[in-house]
């Protein structure tokens, strides 16, 4: 299940990876969204992070933040709730587990180890 909230959080608790630090967006871009918040006092896109507070989409708004020193931003984090799947593949796991167990057994008894 995928859950989303929007939240305000510190700049700085946002870790931008490397495959997007190492391609900035066109000044265009940057320039539309600095307009944007001068204007309106918002941006038209938000910073969208994972549940580690890692960049997914939204540099161009982050670059932004951080030029005007904008320290408390808001953000959508997306958060991944597998449990359910993960429950599954662990019952699915200890499942497994006891059968290998159980053949190691009967063939132990048949060779007679």
């Amino acid at each position: 299940m995928i859950k989303s909230r929007t939240c305000m959080v510190d700049i700085n608790k946002i870790t931008v990876p490397y495959c997007v630090r190492k391609s900035l967006p066109k000044s265009d871009k940057i320039e539309k969204r600095y307009r944007c918040y001068k204007q309106i006092g918002a941006f038209d896109r938000e910073i969208i992070v994972d549940e580690d507070y890692t960049l997914i989409d939204g540099y161009s708004t982050y670059l932004v933040c951080k030029m005007l020193d904008i320290q408390k931003v808001r953000i959508l984090r997306i958060i991944v709730d597998d449990s359910e799947h993960v429950k599954e593949l662990k019952t699915k796991l200890e499942e497994s587990e006891r059968m290998r167990s159980k053949a190691y057994q009967a063939l132990s008894e048949h060779l007679g180890l």
